[in-house]
């Protein structure tokens, strides 16, 4: 009896192929169900033959830079700019662009508690800092 979690002899996962290509599990099983991948659907998962990944990510002279390594470059924040970004508040629309919540979004969670903050003199809603270090956002925050 072969086992439904193995992968088929010589083919990836989409796990697989977003570790070579450098891009998310998402992105991969997006590519596959719009045509730009090619892959076999077995049961609910997809597999890919290696022979279909774009010639940049099988090269091993030519990797894709991964998130880590690309944090670890220059235009990677400092301590000291982290810590500065984390002593201050930030209106709706700021804390949208360092995360991924729409206003809509940073309204509900400010509104049950989700998220730290305070309304101004003006009725306009401030987002604590603070907010940026909850576990239940981290997920959530912008690289």
């Amino acid at each position: 009896m072969t086992n439904p979690n193995k992968p088929p002899e010589n083919l990836l996962t989409t796990k697989e192929v977003a570790q070579r290509t450098g891009k998310s599990m998402a992105t991969v099983q997006k590519w596959l169900r719009s045509g730009k991948l090619r892959g076999s659907k077995i049961g609910n998962r997809w597999f890919i033959a290696p022979s279909e990944l774009p010639a940049a990510a099988t090269s091993s002279d030519a990797p894709t830079p991964s998130v880590a390594s690309r944090a670890a470059t220059s235009d990677a924040p400092t301590a000291d700019e982290i810590a500065a970004s984390r002593a201050m508040d930030f209106s709706v629309e700021e804390f949208c662009r360092r995360t991924y919540l729409t206003e809509i979004g940073v309204l509900r969670f400010l509104q049950t508690g989700r998220l730290l903050g305070d309304r101004s003199g003006d009725g306009s809603w401030r987002v604590k800092a603070e907010s940026l270090d909850l576990p239940h956002l981290r997920h959530l925050i912008r690289p």
